[in-house]
């Protein structure tokens, strides 16, 4: 044998490395002991982290092995110049010793291809050549026909039927040895996990793997990590029917525990799907048994009817057949069950009967394709594949779609490539698979009457299908015209339905991108372009083909009330505020007073030597949404992400710097804003200070009011001490918008020294009126005395009046938004808010209003004046507030 390897010669490429097998499933394969032991000889042999080529062919393959055989496999485990990691030596070693046939066949092209994906026909026959001493048999000349170039599977499917052509393939295949290079030689090797689970089930051990991985993704999508029974429903349902879902989980779950782990998985999937007829009848018979006693009843009869009939989509049970279906539940009790007095059909007797009126095939046929479709269980044969994807497809498109639901896109390219291969595969296209969906055409209107016609003429397709495969002769791979067309699809790849990547931002949506417009100028069409499949179409073929890019698509309701898939959503550009500091020549402007100036901002530019800080407007990511998504949606979607409050992020409509609209109307949806693609989105979030940073991003490069140089002002005057604090009072207001109206009054009022001084004293909590049912909860009053003690803290150059803004356009809307107002407005409401909400009298009296009586104005202004202004309660003697620290004040 070793002979015939000597004048080997193999292609090393640089993608030279397999990926058949990883370091995480290679571990799963070997005991612990094994593992503990390879990994100590590793670090005795390795030099640092790596094991050299030259002890890898020595020590690890065996000088036997032929040095040209030993470098290649080197190099497809991952060997470099620098020797071999191991985790890479340890997955080529558990592959090549206790790999299944197929990873094998695969190790086998990887190393004859060196790494490619496909290799030149002429190279396989130079391989064959020398290794059988320049002879080449003729099945190797005519397997491939005129095709110049083997894929990967043309090249297992020929090496699978003629394993004896090389040296190479019958070392690889046939060695029983091979165990020994991970295993202590002269110790019983104790089965894994897999194995024993392979061992009592119809699954292989890279079937096992596989659902593992399949299974780990599922139980990813449940709110609290387990397979439970609403993360089950969810994916079976439909068009498993509703009323028996929960009995076909607990069929599945064996231990009674509430959720299915993968034991439990794979024991239920080789039940239902890989097992003789006769256990896929008995698990067909677990599922109604919801007493658990091996028997089932009459109601359980009942239900087992209505479900195996309602399963077929042109069957519509309804309330008023019960009555039919109790008939045929008796007559089948009376027919086949030997204890007809106690109403009970034992599993045995349900056998018979479901061999004779063939019930229950369309029932299992869809269990058949829960296991594939939903579960991820590879299919054996290509019919299989096909028919289940087909009729999975065609049930969800007579399903009512929901707005919400999502649908994935897939290339036609690859889509028809799939088709070609699937059905070249399974040679008859269709066939039993269209039988199954409409069995021959006829249309049923009634549920019982297709009951009727089942019992009669329905044929099983498990029977048909291995029918089919008895009577079509064996595939040859010397077909010339087969190996021709032979294309295997590859991984699903939807990149040139998309435009090209011209900003590179992360999308915020997930959408997987816009797809671009046809060459005429139309958009992509379904079924023309792109294949719409459901959800679990797409998650089962992205993992047996590798999806690599995934486009979802939601339904939404459009205006007439259709429900329909969004293909073409909005994509905006989002946008957000980041500060920038730029600098200050030294000393450029030794005194600044912007702080004292009502409206403008001294942040940042108020005092010499320091820099400068600005606000700018950066595109930070992408987000499509539906043209009849809501801004609120569009609102509440970016709070998540960004993990912010609802009230401290706002939409604005992004034109340009100078054309600017705040989204305040959030019910509105996209279409009605005229919105289109690639528009932007300013996404203002609220900075510590409760300011918006749009409201402030103008005062940044503000001119500030400046002295000369030759002014010399008095410490007394200056703004700043030398302790770092400033002159109490000498504080600006930020302009919030259109807000000098606002700042000017406040400034007014604050140099009311003893007004201000009876703020900043806290003697205002004394006479909180908090039920004045003209005031204002004494809330005006709290955020002014709030504004004041900011003000006068000596602590601040600046303030934002937010709060006292927000609690005034509360009460007075007149007072909201971003126009001008007029300044003695608002200083009069204000001090009304203040005169009310400090009001010392709790319980007002009633005064009448006397009329002139023919006295003179003056006599009756001033009676007015003194029920009004200076006295409320005169016996008591409480004057207003308000006129007497205005008295003192001016």
């Amino acid at each position: 044998m070793w002979k015939s390897l000597l004048n080997l010669n193999f292609k090393i490429g640089k993608d030279a490395k397999q990926s058949i097998l990883s370091y995480e499933d290679a571990v799963r394969r070997v005991p612990v002991q094994d593992l503990n032991r390879l990994r100590n000889v590793f670090r005795r042999d390795a030099i640092g982290d790596h094991l050299p080529k030259s002890t890898f062919s020595s020590c690890v393959m065996g000088e036997a092995v032929p040095q040209k055989v030993a470098e290649a496999i080197f190099s497809a485990f991952g060997g470099t110049s620098r020797g071999i990691t191991f985790k890479d030596l340890l997955a080529g070693l558990v592959l090549l010793s206790c790999g299944t046939q197929d990873e094998k066949l695969e190790l086998l092209f990887h190393l004859c291809s060196g790494g490619t994906s496909s290799m030149p026909v002429m190279d396989l026959i130079a391989l064959v050549k020398a290794s059988e001493d320049g002879k080449v048999p003729q099945h190797v000349i005519h397997a491939f026909g005129t095709s110049e170039l083997i894929t990967a599977d043309q090249f297992k499917g020929w090496i699978s039927q003629y394993w004896s052509t090389m040296g190479l393939t019958r070392w690889l295949l046939e060695n029983d040895f091979m165990p020994e290079l991970i295993c202590e030689p002269g110790r019983h090797e104790i089965p894994t996990f897999y194995q024993t689970l392979a061992g009592v089930t119809h699954l292989d051990e890279k079937e096992i793997f596989d659902l593992e991985k399949f299974y780990g993704s599922l139980k990813a999508l449940s709110t609290n990590g387990r397979f439970d029974l609403p993360l089950f429903a969810s994916l079976v349902s439909p068009p498993v029917p509703s009323a028996v879902v929960a009995h076909l989980f607990h069929a599945f779950d064996e231990n009674g525990d509430g959720h299915l782990d993968l034991k439990e998985i794979v024991c239920g999937i080789s039940a239902c799907s890989r097992g003789p007829l006769p256990d896929r009848q008995k698990f067909c018979f677990k599922i109604f048994d919801i007493r658990r006693r091996k028997t089932l009843t009459i109601d359980e009869v009942v239900l087992m009817l209505r479900t195996v009939v309602c399963v077929d989509e042109a069957a519509v049970a309804t309330d008023g057949e019960d009555s039919q279906f109790l008939k045929m539940a008796e007559d089948i009790l009376a027919r086949y069950s030997s204890d007809p007095a106690h109403s009970l059909l034992t599993l045995e007797e349900f056998l018979i009967w479901s061999d004779k009126c063939r019930l229950t095939v369309k029932f299992m046929r869809l269990l058949f394709q829960v296991c594939h479709i939903v579960l991820g269980l590879k299919p054996q044969h290509k019919e299989d594949e096909f028919s289940s994807v087909i009729e999975w497809s065609q049930r969800d498109a007579q399903r009512i779609k929901l707005p919400g639901d999502v649908y994935y896109i897939i290339s036609m390219e690859w889509w028809s490539t799939w088709e070609r291969y699937v059905k070249e595969l399974t040679h008859d296209g269709l066939g039993d698979a269209d039988a199954g969906i409409t069995n021959g055409g006829r249309k049923r209107s009634n549920a019982l009457t297709y009951a009727t016609d089942m019992i009669r003429d329905i044929q099983s397709p498990f029977k048909q299908a291995s029918s089919s495969r008895a009577s079509t002769p064996t595939l040859s791979r010397s077909s010339s015209t087969m190996s021709v067309q032979l294309r295997h699809p590859g991984f699903i790849n939807n990149q040139p339905l998309l435009m090209s990547d011209r900003t590179a931002l992360k999308s915020m949506t997930d959408e997987g991108g816009i797809l671009h417009k046809r060459p005429d100028g139309e958009l992509q069409k379904d079924d023309k372009d792109f294949k719409l499949v459901c959800q679990a179409v797409w998650r089962v073929l992205s993992h047996w083909y590798s999806g690599r890019l995934e486009l979802p698509r939601q339904c939404v309701r459009l205006d007439n009330g259709d429900v329909v898939v969004d293909i073409f959503p909005v994509c905006f550009k989002l946008y957000k505020h980041r500060v920038v500091e730029t600098g200050r020549p030294y000393g450029a402007y030794p005194y600044a007073y912007s702080g004292m100036v009502s409206g403008y901002s001294g942040a940042g530019s108020s005092y010499p030597n320091s820099g400068r800080s600005t606000t700018e407007r950066f595109a930070f990511a992408t987000a499509a949404f539906s043209s009849y998504t809501k801004f609120t949606e569009i609102h509440d979607h970016i709070c998540r992400r960004l993990r912010l409050p609802s009230d401290d992020l706002r939409l604005w409509i992004y034109a340009d710097d100078n054309n600017m609209t705040l989204i305040d109307d959030e019910n509105v949806n996209v279409k009605r804003m005229g919105l289109r693609d690639f528009d932007k989105i300013l996404v203002e979030i609220r900075n510590r200070d409760l300011t918006w940073p749009e409201e402030l991003s103008s005062l940044s490069g503000s001119a500030v009011a400046v002295a000369r140089k030759s002014s010399h002002l008095s410490r007394s005057g200056s703004i700043s001490r030398e302790d770092g604090s400033y002159e109490k009072g000498c504080c600006g207001l930020n302009n919030l918008g259109n807000t000098c109206f606002l700042n000017s009054a406040i400034q007014c009022i604050s140099y009311s020294r003893p007004l201000t001084y009876y703020f900043k004293m806290g003697q205002f909590l004394n006479e909180l009126n908090r039920t004045n049912p003209i005031g204002y909860g004494g809330l005006i009053a709290e955020r002014y005395a709030e504004l004041i003690g900011q003000l006068w803290s000596g602590k601040l150059r600046t303030v934002a009046p937010f709060k006292l803004r927000s609690i005034i356009g509360k009460h007075a809307p007149a007072f909201n938004g971003y126009q001008q107002h007029d300044s003695q407005e608002l200083l009069d409401f204000l001090l009304n808010g203040l005169h009310e909400d400090l009001n010392r009298v709790q319980d007002k009296p009633y005064v009448e209003l006397n009329d002139s009586e023919g006295r003179v104005d003056e006599v009756t202004d001033m009676k007015l004046l003194c029920q009004h202004v200076p006295v409320l309660d005169i016996k008591a003697g409480k004057q207003l507030l308000f006129v007497v620290l205005f008295k003192l004040g001016f």
